[in-house]
């Protein structure tokens, strides 16, 4: 008994094939009413070009479904979550999907926090904290046995328990969790407030002393603003009856008028100057936050958020009282096995695991009790990390500031804790940032999890992880409308033995390395002495006209070198930039070049609500809309550019603002964004949606993938530039509106890339990037290395970071940073063309190059 797939004619039982998930009719997206099986308890791998349908396949169906049956099993309403657009899913898991996006930018969130390793290490040195007593200075231990010798004093909310110290009677405070969290209040540093730095604004950038507040006197205010500032102020002097003349400069002002600028009517020595006045309640009274606190609040609401103008003028110096912990003094002291939690989180996580192994016999014997009873699950999570390659890493790492890859692999080592089973597990491409000598320690970790009884989705483009599957899904054979076909399943020989398969031709193909027949110059550029975070004050030289490929393990200093010290150091000399670069002694060859281009993969657009996408962030929607607001039909109605902006315009969506899409609140889980249900995802009223051009109206354009609005631009120079260069950088697949939040950091690199690209060529210039393969197949590296080629055929630089071998056998140069990460890195290993380093037997990239070549990579 079952029904017939209009499809593939199949027909679908209505008790589903034990053992797989079977899709018939999936029409998600660009895929093309497919139907398709994932064996259940494997490790899967879904391959293809960029755009092919991979992500549809995984997030569009397997997981939207998933989170709506869920619902649905609990009896929730699921009307305003979109059903996925396929004709039916049988036997679907529970799913977690693992991605690269960075989600969490608290800048307080850490490894340890996120991991749960800091939690169980608060725990252990609330129990087992050794603290010197504020009476005699003697070591007191914490009681652990005799509850009845503990004192409680306070109200229910401050309580605190006390215990005799044995040595002088002097009473001692038990400690807590809370007493190790520089989140609360017991363990928050006095001075800091638990922040580990203190924050204030750089006066001297802010201010212009020489000129008034109309002409710019405060830099940071614009024209309009410092004016609409300048009235407040005069207001204020008016209501406080205190002098103010705006037309001198600030030089000139007295001590009381600069203190008001700067700290408004809230500052100390005002209120007491004017106790008797009450405080004026509108802004337009005079009620003004002076600049400083402005600045702060500004920057204080969302760091990870602020805007480059907010940023500059904010200066970080460690706190001196708690050297940059956040924790207060008693947690400072309070020892566990000789080491303070301070000590203990700075460890890397190799180290901290060899403390946690040896803690059994620093102990006394009556806390092994309750060491056993916490080691485990220590050892346990430190060991997860350090097997997905994350042994550099330290507890006191904030989580902003971990790559694309790193952050998912954190995610991926708390799953090997969590014990599940009979789950979906989505990946997105989780070799991202890997070294490919730590490869073999990613599939030994997928490997646990499916052995566990779970089903293991990948996204990957690595071949040699693929070739490791049980099962393949080769999605394509292109990206976007060329996309969306299933172009074979089975076994990677199957995919191998595959024609119409690019991604057959991939697993299959031998590589190569690249032979340099054109001369090369003998300039470099070069920093000595770099000695920022692991780094051991090193020389390095770049050759200038020259792709160069910057390699090692992660963690080994690459991105130390190229983005706090190097990028840092050019942004200064050619654009004064305010950033201070990691520590070095000097640097030579900078006058070779006249100008750097740094393409980092930082998110484009953190906040889920912006509203930046595709086509506004590469500034393709301004010329689009000037062409639109050109056409006689929109001049006849008096529509301007600014008129089709679904930020700013009176004919956009009064529902959705423009947006297309509204928020679904999900109370407990992630909201749930939905299409407009007035304007059906067209962001404009009809009266604008009325004008078009070829036939396309603003939101058709918007809905446009940028290889179908090619033809639709070929004729406007200035959008067809861009729209080919995004082709050329495999971005052909993107939707114009496609907003940036949903980009990975590899997407964000190239349209980086791509706008960078379409801007006049001068030569002599210095490109950065941060392994722009992120993202892409095989066949679309080789198109991204035909672009970084032809950059240097007009005398520009390009160094990358890179873990991909294709690109390191097609380097000039490589430059090998190691041997290890962390304390074990900082080196440079080797520099040399591909051929040297593979002859350099301490190199493990070379290592890795030279089984790579003879097809000998074997895990």
């Amino acid at each position: 008994m079952g029904f017939v797939c209009n499809f593939c004619k199949d027909t679908i039982p209505t008790v589903r094939k034990p053992g797989s998930i079977l899709v018939h009719g999936a029409k998600e997206r660009n895929l093309k009413n497919i139907c398709f099986e994932i064996p259940k308890g494997k490790l899967v791998a879904l391959t293809g070009s960029s755009g092919s349908g991979k992500s549809s396949i995984a997030t569009g169906i397997l997981q939207k479904e998933c989170i709506r049956q869920y619902l649905e099993s609990l009896g929730m309403v699921t009307d305003h979550i979109e059903k996925a657009k396929v004709d039916s899913i049988m036997g679907l898991s529970p799913s977690i999907g693992v991605t690269q996006r960075l989600t969490d930018f608290n800048p307080r969130s850490t490894v340890g926090t996120r991991s749960g390793i800091l939690t169980i290490l608060r725990n252990m040195f609330a129990a087992m904290g050794h603290q010197p007593c504020t009476g005699c200075g003697h070591i007191a231990k914490q009681p652990l046995q005799d509850k009845n010798k503990l004192t409680t004093v306070g109200i229910e909310k401050e309580k605190k328990s006390y215990f005799d110290c044995p040595h002088c009677g002097q009473q001692l405070e038990k400690l807590k969790m809370n007493h190790f969290s520089f989140n609360a209040l017991a363990g928050a540093c006095e001075t800091c407030k638990g922040v580990g730095e203190i924050i204030s604004v750089d006066l001297s950038r802010l201010l212009n002393p020489e000129k008034t507040i109309r002409n710019g006197g405060v830099v940071f205010w614009g024209e309009a603003i410092a004016k609409h500032y300048e009235s407040v102020i005069f207001a204020a002097s008016r209501y406080y009856n205190f002098p103010f003349d705006p037309t001198i400069s600030i030089k000139n002002y007295t001590e009381e008028q600069r203190n008001f600028l700067l700290y408004g009517i809230s500052f100390p020595d005002f209120v007491k100057a004017h106790k008797h006045i009450q405080a004026p309640k509108k802004v337009s009274e005079g009620n003004f936050e002076g600049i400083i606190p402005q600045l702060l609040n500004l920057y204080k609401k969302n760091p990870a958020k602020a805007s480059h103008d907010v940023k500059k003028y904010i200066l970080h110096e460690a706190c001196k009282e708690c050297k940059n912990s956040g924790l207060a003094r008693l947690a400072r002291v309070v020892t566990v096995g000789g080491k303070t939690i301070i000590d203990a989180v700075g460890l890397n996580l190799r180290e901290l695991l060899e403390w946690l192994q040896d803690l059994g016999h620093q102990v006394q014997e009556d806390e092994l009790p309750v060491l056993s009873a916490l080691s485990g699950a220590l050892k346990e999570r430190t060991s997860n990390l350090i097997e997905v390659g994350l042994d550099y890493l330290t507890l006191e790492r904030t989580l902003p500031t971990l790559s694309a890859g790193e952050s998912q692999r954190v995610r991926l080592a708390g799953l090997l804790a969590s014990g599940l089973t009979g789950v979906l597990y989505v990946l997105d491409e989780p070799t991202t940032g890997l070294h490919p000598h730590d490869n073999a320690k990613l599939l030994k970790t997928l490997r646990m999890i499916q052995e566990m009884g779970n089903t293991v989705l990948i996204i990957e483009h690595d071949m040699d992880i693929v070739k490791h599957a049980d099962y393949v899904l080769d999605v394509g054979p292109g990206g976007g409308s060329k996309g969306g076909e299933i172009v074979v399943s089975g076994t990677p020989m199957d995919v191998m033995s595959c024609a119409k398969s690019i991604t057959g031709t991939y697993l299959a193909k031998k590589a190569a390395i690249r032979l340099h027949n054109q001369p090369r110059e003998n300039k470099v550029l070069t920093i000595r002495g770099a000695s920022e975070h692991n780094l051991r004050n090193i020389d390095v030289s770049i050759p200038i006209k020259q792709l160069v490929v910057m390699t090692g393990v992660s963690g080994s200093g690459k991105s130390t070198f190229l983005f706090d010290i190097l990028d840092r150091v050019a942004r200064k000399h050619f654009n004064h930039a305010s950033e201070i670069p990691g520590k070095y002694t000097s640097v030579e060859g900078l006058d070779y070049f006249n100008r750097i281009v740094t393409v980092d993969q930082a998110t484009i657009g953190s906040s889920k609500s912006t509203r930046s996408n595709v086509a506004t962030y590469t500034k393709l929607f301004d010329a689009i809309r000037d062409l639109f607001a050109c056409l006689p039909e929109a001049k006849a109605r008096g529509f301007t550019a600014e008129t089709f902006s679904f930020n700013t315009s009176d004919e956009r969506c009064e529902n959705c603002n423009g947006a297309g899409v509204v928020d679904v609140d999900m109370t407990f889980m992630p909201d749930i964004e939905t299409e407009c249900p007035v304007c059906n995802g067209m962001r404009f009223t009809d009266e604008l949606l009325s004008v078009k051009f070829q036939g396309h109206t603003i939101a058709n354009i918007l809905d446009l993938t940028v290889n179908d609005a090619i033809p639709v631009f070929r004729q406007e120079k200035k959008i067809f530039a861009l729209l080919d260069v995004m082709r050329q950088v495999g971005l052909e697949y993107l939707k114009l509106g496609q907003s940036t939040t949903t980009l990975s950091g590899g997407e964000a690199q190239r349209i980086k890339l791509a706008t960078e690209l379409s801007k006049s060529e001068t030569g002599n210039t210095l490109y950065l990037l941060d392994e722009p393969t992120t993202g892409l197949h095989p066949q679309e590296v080789e198109k991204l290395l035909d672009i970084l080629k032809k950059l240097v055929s007009k005398g520009n630089t390009v160094v990358v970071i890179e873990h991909n071998l294709d690109v390191m056998c097609n380097a000039d140069t490589i430059i090998d940073f190691g041997p290890g990460g962390g304390l074990t890195g900082g080196n440079i290993v080797a520099t040399g063309t591909p051929q040297e380093i593979i002859a350099h037997q301490d190199s493990l990239t070379g290592q890795c190059l030279k089984a790579y070549i003879t097809n000998k990579i074997n895990w």
